[in-house]
C-alpha cells in the first residue's frame, strides 16, 4: 500500500490588512489667522491657547476634528472636509492645505473618524456615510471613494471604527458596517439594532466610544448609559448587556470617553462629569463611582478627550475648556485643575482632540480651529503677589510685602518665617505638577533670590554683588527658594525677563549711581512695576527630543505582534543622565506607558492588536525636566493568516486486505502543520482524491484525527477518528500563532477494504486555515 500526501501546492495562506475608530448662515469674510500669546506657562494640566484659525468658507460651522499622521481633518456642517498640515512647527499653528466640498455626499457632515488608510464622514441628513482614501499623497488632499445613503435609517449622530467594523449611531438605531479588506473603501452594512428604551429616538443617543470588548452609548434625553458587547461574533452584531439611567448624574448625558479602568461621561443639562468603573466585570455593567458638578466650568459640558492623565472637556454654553486630572488616584475622582473661556475662539465648542503636545478644538460659531499647547513646561513655576499661598509642596511664599497704604508695590519686605504680625500680601510661587518648591534656606539646593536687611519692614538687596568694595553692607537675611527637581538660577535685568525666565518681582532704590543703582537699599514690587526685574528659571537644559526609528510612521507592514519599539538616544547639554518615557495609545485596544526607561527600546508586556492603528511617542528626561514628546508616529499590524505543512507525506508501506494501521505511534509519521501567520486560525481538512479504488471517501476505511504537537496549540480539535471527506470538515479551532505553540499533528488511519485490489494507493489531502477576526 502506498500512502497519503499533502497538496503539493504548498501552504494555504491569505493576507488581510484592515484599517483600525442644522445650522445655516450665509456670510462672507476674508479668512484671518489670529495668533495669541500668554505669560501663563502651558502644561498638560494647564492648556494655553497658542493659535486660532478662522475661515468662514472652509470652516463654516466646524463640527468634528480628527488628527492622523501629519494631518488634521475637520468636517463642517455646511458641507466641507478641510485638511490641515500639523507636521513639525505646524503642529502649534495648523496650516490649511485642502478643502473638499460635495453638496450630495457632504450635505451636513457631523462626525469624522480616521481608520488606517481611510477617513469616514458621517452626514446627519438621513444616514449618509462617505469614505475618503487618505493613503500616501491623498493624506494631504483626501479623495472620495464611496458614498452610502439610507433615508430610512434616521439622522446620523456619530461613527466609531473598531477592528473590522464601523459602528454608526442614529436616533434610535445602532448600525454595523463591515470594513474588512476591500470593504474598508466601501463599508457594507451587516447589522441594525433597535431598542425603544435605550436607543429610542426621543432619548437622543448622540455619542459613543469603544473600549476593548465593549461599546458605550450615552443618551441625552434618556439620562442614561447603555453598554454593548462587541467581543467575538458580537462585533458584527453588537449585543446590549447593560442599561443604566440616572436623572441626576446623567442629566442630559452627551459624550463618553473610556481610559484605563474608568469611563467618563459629560452631561449638558446637569453641567457635570460622571465617572464609571469599567475594570474587570464592571466593563459589561459600568458602576458609577463619582459625580462632579460645576455650573461654570461645565456649563453645558459637551465633548471630552482623555490623554496622558488629563481629561479635556469643552462646554458649549460656557464657551470654555476645562481640564481635569485623571491620573493615579484621581482616575476614579477627577480633580478640576484648569478652566479657560473664550467666546471668540471657542464659541460653542463641539469637538476636541489631544494629539502630541497640542489640543485641537473646533467651535461652530467661531468658524474656526483653536490650538492649545499642552506640552510639558520648560519653565516649571510662576510667581505673583496674593493674600495667601496654598502652602502645599508645589506652592510656597518667597517673602511678604507692605507699603504705606497696605499694598505690595513700592513696599518694604518681610521674611516668610517672621513670627510677628504678618504683612497682608505674599509673593507666592507655584510650580507645575512635576516639580516642588521649598522656601527653607536650609535646603542645600536653595538659591538666594533677594537679601533683606532685617527680618521685617526692610529694604531688599540683589545677591551676588561685592557690596563691600562700594562701602555698602551685605544684608544678613535671605529670601530663598529651592526647586526640586531642578536647579533654580536668577538674573537681574533692567528690562523684561529673558526667554525661558519667569518674572518674580521688581526692585528699585534711590542709591547714588556708584554701580549699585537699584541693587541695594531697594523697595520691592510686582514684576513689571519697576525697571529692574528679578528673573528666575530652571537652569537645567532638558535633553533633546528623541528621534523615533521603529516602527516607522504610517507603517502598515509590521508583522510581529510583540513589537519592540526603538528610538535614537537623546543628548543632554548638562551631561545629566537621561531616561525615557514611552507612550503607546490605541482607541479600542489597551495602550502602554512606561517611565524612566534607561534603554532606547521598549517591549510591551503583551502582544498588540491587529488591524488597529496605534500611535506611539517618546520623550527624554533628565533628573530635573523632560523634553517635549516626539511627534507621534502611527502604525498598524496587518492580520496575516499563514498555514504550512512541516511534514507533508506519510507512507504506510505494504498492507494486506483488512489490515488497519494509523500514525499515532509515529511510524509512519502524522502530518504536521504550522500556523506561520500572526492570528489564530480555524483549520479544516479534506481529501481531493479517494485512497481506494473499491470504496470512495466518507467511510471508516480512511479517517483522520487532530492531535497537539505542542502544548496549548489550539482552542479545540476534532480528536476522535473522523471519516475523511471530499469537502472541508473541522480540524482545529484557534490554532495558535505564537512560536512554540503553533504546531499540531494530523493523524491518519487506514483500514484496507477486503475487496480492494493490489497496487499502490495514494490520496492527496489539503488543509485550509481561516481567520474570522
Amino acid at each position: 500500500m502506498g500512502g497519503t500526501r499533502a497538496s503539493p501546492s504548498g501552504p494555504f495562506s491569505s493576507v488581510s490588512s484592515f484599517p483600525s475608530f442644522s445650522l445655516l448662515l450665509l456670510s462672507i469674510l476674508i479668512p484671518v489667522l489670529i495668533l495669541s500669546s500668554s505669560l501663563v506657562a502651558a502644561s498638560p494640566s494647564n492648556p494655553v491657547q497658542v493659535a486660532f484659525y478662522q475661515n468662514t468658507t472652509s470652516l463654516s460651522y466646524p463640527m468634528s476634528v480628527f488628527p492622523s499622521g501629519n494631518y488634521l481633518y475637520v468636517v463642517t456642517n455646511n458641507g466641507n472636509l478641510t485638511t490641515f498640515d500639523i507636521a513639525g512647527s505646524n503642529a502649534s499653528n495648523p496650516r490649511q492645505v485642502a478643502s473638499y466640498r460635495n453638496a450630495t455626499s457632504l450635505t451636513t457632515p457631523i462626525h469624522v473618524f480616521v481608520n488606517g488608510d481611510y477617513l469616514y464622514v458621517g452626514v446627519s441628513s438621513y444616514l449618509t456615510l462617505t469614505t475618503f482614501d487618505i493613503a500616501g499623497s491623498n493624506a494631504s488632499d483626501p479623495r472620495q471613494v464611496a458614498y452610502y445613503s439610507n433615508s430610512s435609517a434616521g439622522s446620523l449622530e456619530s461613527i466609531f471604527a473598531s477592528g473590522n467594523y464601523l459602528y454608526v449611531l442614529t436616533y434610535g438605531k445602532l448600525l454595523t458596517f463591515d470594513i474588512a479588506g476591500s470593504n474598508a473603501s466601501y463599508p457594507r452594512m451587516v447589522a441594525s439594532y433597535t431598542n425603544t428604551t435605550s436607543l429610542n429616538s426621543s432619548n437622543q443617543p448622540i455619542h459613543m466610544f469603544v473600549s476593548d470588548n465593549y461599546l458605550y452609548i450615552p443618551s441625552v434625553s434618556g439620562d442614561s448609559l447603555t453598554t454593548f458587547d462587541i467581543a467575538g461574533s458580537n462585533a458584527s452584531d453588537p449585543r446590549q448587556v447593560a442599561f443604566y439611567a440616572n436623572a441626576t448624574s446623567l442629566n442630559g448625558s452627551y459624550s463618553v470617553f473610556a481610559a484605563g479602568n474608568y469611563a467618563y461621561v459629560t452631561s449638558i443639562n446637569g453641567n457635570s462629569l460622571t465617572t464609571f468603573d469599567i475594570a474587570g466585570s464592571n466593563a459589561s455593567d459600568p458602576r458609577q463611582v463619582d459625580f462632579y458638578v460645576n455650573v461654570t466650568g461645565l456649563n453645558a459640558s459637551f465633548n471630552l478627550f482623555v490623554s496622558n492623565g488629563y481629561a479635556y472637556v469643552v462646554s458649549t454654553s460656557g464657551h470654555s475648556l476645562t481640564t481635569f486630572d485623571v491620573s493615579g488616584s484621581n482616575a476614579s475622582n477627577p480633580r478640576q485643575v484648569a478652566f479657560y473661556a473664550n467666546a471668540t475662539s471657542i464659541n460653542n465648542p463641539y469637538s476636541d482632540y489631544a494629539y502630541g503636545n497640542y489640543l485641537y478644538v473646533v467651535a461652530p460659531f467661531s468658524f474656526g480651529l483653536a490650538t492649545f499647547d499642552i506640552s510639558p513646561p520648560s519653565s516649571p513655576f510662576s510667581c505673583s503677589f496674593r493674600t495667601s499661598c496654598a502652602g502645599n509642596a508645589t506652592e510656597q511664599g518667597l517673602l511678604r510685602a507692605r507699603n504705606d497704604t497696605g499694598g505690595y508695590d513700592d513696599a518694604h519686605a518681610q521674611l516668610m518665617n517672621y513670627t510677628g504680625t504678618a504683612y497682608n500680601d505674599t509673593l507666592c510661587c507655584d510650580t507645575d505638577e512635576n516639580h516642588t518648591l521649598d522656601n527653607s534656606c536650609a535646603n542645600p539646593n536653595a538659591t538666594t533670590v533677594l537679601r533683606l536687611y532685617d527680618v521685617t519692614n526692610n529694604h531688599v538687596q540683589v545677591p551676588g554683588v561685592d557690596y563691600a568694595s562700594y562701602g555698602h553692607p551685605l544684608y544678613n537675611y535671605t529670601a530663598c527658594m529651592a526647586l526640586s527637581p531642578g536647579n533654580l538660577t536668577c538674573v537681574y535685568v533692567n528690562s523684561t525677563c529673558p526667554a525661558n525666565y519667569t518674572g518674580i518681582a521688581s526692585v528699585a532704590s534711590s542709591e547714588p549711581n556708584d554701580g549699585l543703582y537699584n541693587l541695594t537699599n531697594a523697595h520691592v514690587a510686582a514684576y513689571g512695576y519697576y525697571a529692574l526685574s528679578v528673573c528666575c528659571k530652571n537652569a537645567n537644559t532638558p535633553p533633546t527630543v528623541p528621534v523615533l526609528t521603529y516602527p516607522t510612521d504610517n507603517n502598515y507592514s509590521v508583522f510581529e505582534r510583540n513589537v519592540t519599539f526603538q528610538w535614537n538616544p537623546s543628548t543632554d547639554a548638562d551631561g545629566d543622565p537621561v531616561t525615557y518615557d514611552f507612550n503607546l495609545t490605541q482607541a479600542t485596544c489597551p495602550g502602554y506607558a512606561a517611565a524612566a526607561l534607561s534603554a532606547t527600546s521598549y517591549l510591551p508586556a503583551s502582544e498588540l492588536c491587529v488591524d488597529q492603528p496605534y500611535n506611539w511617542t517618546v520623550r527624554a528626561c533628565d533628573p530635573y525636566a523632560c523634553s517635549a514628546w516626539a511627534s507621534p508616529w502611527n502604525f498598524t499590524i496587518a492580520s496575516v493568516a499563514g498555514l504550512t505543512f512541516l511534514t507533508n507525506n506519510t507512507n504506510f508501506g505494504v498492507l494486506n486486505n483488512n489490515d488497519t494501521r494509523n500514525t499515532t505511534a509515529g511510524s509512519p509519521p502524522p502530518f504536521l502543520v504550522e500556523n506561520t501567520g500572526n492570528v489564530p486560525l480555524n483549520v479544516t481538512f479534506e481529501a481531493t482524491t479517494p485512497l481506494y479504488a473499491s470504496v470512495g471517501l466518507g467511510n471508516d476505511s480512511f479517517q483522520y484525527a487532530a492531535r497537539a504537537n505542542e502544548s496549548s496549540s489550539y482552542g479545540s480539535a476534532q480528536t476522535a477518528w473522523t471519516n475523511v471527506s471530499a469537502t472541508y470538515t473541522p480540524l482545529f479551532t484557534d490554532l495558535n500563532y505564537a512560536a512554540g505553540l503553533n504546531e499540531a499533528s494530523i493523524d491518519i488511519l487506514v483500514r484496507v477494504p477486503g475487496q480492494e485490489g493490489a497496487g499502490a494507493k495514494t490520496s492527496t489531502v489539503q488543509v485550509q486555515g481561516n481567520y474570522t477576526g
